[in-house]
């Protein structure tokens, strides 16, 4: 890989699929917003976590704030089979938060207030909001 395909990359987020990053000239663009949409089972539960495992093995951190009621417990417990998963991240550079209580007790303002403090509390580059 070239000086210009190096620096062209720092700039982006690894999706965790070579073939996307591929189209998307090396990840998504730091700091921008990407919303996947699908019907439940369609996978964007599974294709977040594995971003955020690319994201881990980078050296980057994520905040995973979950809108569902499902435990996280639950959640990994799918994902183990998965190559991306890593039980060792969990924890250490991913972090699984709840909102669905603070959404619904409390709206919007403060799910939003939730997810900046988390954000900053584990030093987070990427933050997923899944259930939205």
């Amino acid at each position: 890989m070239d000086t210009h395909d190096d620096q062209a990359k720092a700039g982006r987020v690894s999706t965790g699929d070579a073939g996307l990053d591929r189209v998307l000239g090396g990840g998504f663009m730091r700091g921008s917003v990407a919303i996947f949409q699908g019907t439940p089972g369609a996978g964007e539960a599974a294709h977040a976590n594995q971003m955020a495992f690319a994201n881990a093995r980078s050296g980057g951190r994520t905040v995973y704030i979950t809108l569902l009621s499902e435990s996280h417990g639950r959640m990994t417990s799918a994902l183990s089979p998965m190559r991306f998963f890593d039980r060792g991240d969990v924890g250490e550079t991913i972090h699984y938060i709840s909102g669905y209580s603070v959404l619904m007790e409390e709206g919007a303002r403060a799910l939003l207030q939730l997810v900046a403090a988390q954000a900053r509390r584990h030093r987070a580059d990427l933050v997923v909001l899944d259930g939205l």
